[in-house]
């Protein structure tokens, strides 16, 4: 209870100082402190939602003993081979150590957000490297 009471009061300049406290499953790409100031104020309770379920089924995936990352109400899709052979390097940020990395899996926020990720099945992690508005892709080269 106490974690959910502290996920409701989270703002953009609080997160980054509670970001282990609320969200303890999930690792945070470097890049992802300034991309959190900058998000849209009116989706930040939604995006916080997204980032508590993302908690809950890293958690669950440490816990269980299978390889498959668990299920939940907001699919993680890939990228098509098109898209990352264009788009690419549009997904490479730096991770929670300071190395770029491809985060290419994402989560919807909303239909204009999203949430890129980087899941490790050897460690049972989850890392994030990028919040904020749709990346380009073939279909959307925004």
């Amino acid at each position: 209870r106490r974690t959910a009471a502290i996920r409701s009061d989270l703002t953009s300049r609080s997160f980054w100082s509670l970001r282990k406290r609320v969200f303890p499953n999930l690792q945070f790409g470097v890049d992802v402190q300034g991309q959190i100031e900058q998000f849209s104020t009116t989706l930040m309770q939604l995006m916080f939602k997204r980032l508590a379920e993302l908690d809950e089924r890293a958690k669950l995936w440490r816990e269980e003993s299978t390889d498959l990352f668990p299920g939940g109400s907001t699919e993680i899709k890939g990228e098509t081979s098109k898209t990352m052979k264009r788009y690419g390097g549009d997904r490479s940020f730096r991770g929670h150590d300071g190395v770029a990395k491809v985060f290419e899996d994402h989560m919807w926020i909303d239909k204009s957000h999203r949430i890129h990720i980087l899941r490790d099945a050897n460690e049972k992690r989850v890392e994030i490297g990028y919040v904020g508005r749709h990346l380009p892709t073939m279909n959307y080269p925004t």
